[in-house]
């Protein structure tokens, strides 16, 4: 009859077995377990364990990252090299938060929200607000600024084209509000240029960016003709006018290149003066 005993109940494994853990780390040492004879062989064998790690792993679940979260959060970025998320206006403005700094993983849409809730998140937030308030009233001023003197330069373009004193700059000004020429309504500014200083400082501007695109044009012609007369001023000084003529994409114009002032009347003077004015724009 056969003896039965408890160790046949045992259910022994039949081969090594690894169990990982985060929570249970161990090393198994050898052991030896004495059993009865019968099946004594087979239990020893199952029971005779070397050195094992058991390691029990509990993952928590964080998800995934969804594409559709950068359009909801517009300060959200991901590197996907890194798997990581990264509030833009934090890390721009150097916030030590999980966002800011080393990059969150928590892939949930709740995690999301109550970053944008955080005291550095806001503050991040209304500082940008603020900057883009300045930003835009700043450029709306340079805006009107740029609007009302370029309306101040075609008045004086317009005197100079009818041949009417700038000393008339600031009347014909105040007949344009009269108007109620919309770029020059305003005149609670207190630095204002409607004086007849500014008018020759406006048209002298206006005289050198004509000149620098007559000589562009003479720079690109095949040829061109001059065409000079000398003059005296109210002031007994004399001056040289010289015209160009040339054909510019099949049309010929005729323009009002300089006016030089004369040391001497002689026609070798006015022939170096003009050598010398061809010359330093390299068209000679």
């Amino acid at each position: 009859m056969t003896q039965s005993t408890a160790v046949d109940t045992i259910p022994f494994p039949s081969e090594d077995i690894d169990i990982e853990s985060s929570d249970f780390d161990s090393d198994l040492e050898e052991t030896h377990v004495e059993l009865p004879n019968i099946n004594r062989d087979t239990a020893q064998k199952n029971l005779n364990f070397k050195k094992k790690k058991a390691y029990f792993l509990v993952k928590k679940k964080t998800g995934t990252f969804h594409k559709e979260w950068l359009e909801i959060y517009n300060w959200l970025i991901y590197d996907a090299s890194k798997n990581l998320m990264f509030c833009l206006l934090c890390k721009f403005h150097n916030k030590q938060n999980k966002f800011g700094k080393e990059g969150s993983k928590n892939f949930k849409s709740s995690a999301l929200g109550e970053h944008t809730s955080t005291k550095d998140h806001t503050d991040v937030t209304n500082r940008e607000i603020g900057k883009a308030e300045l930003i835009k009233v700043t450029n709306n001023a340079i805006d009107k600024a740029q609007q009302y003197i370029d309306a101040l330069m075609k008045v004086v373009f317009w005197l100079a084209e009818n041949d009417i004193p700038l000393n008339k700059l600031s009347k014909v000004i105040q007949l344009c509000r009269a108007l109620e020429c919309p770029k020059l309504l305003s005149n609670s500014n207190p630095v204002t240029y409607e004086n007849h200083i500014s008018g020759r400082q406006m048209l002298s501007a206006i005289s050198n960016s004509i000149e620098e695109t007559i000589w562009k044009e003479l720079d690109e012609v095949t040829a061109f003709g001059i065409m000079i007369d000398e003059s005296t001023d109210i002031s007994c000084e004399p001056h040289l006018i010289i015209y160009v003529k040339y054909c510019w994409h099949g049309h010929i114009k005729i323009n009002f290149l300089k006016l030089l002032q004369l040391k001497s009347k002689d026609s070798k003077s006015i022939f170096e003066l003009i050598i010398g004015l061809f010359d330093e724009k390299v068209l000679c």
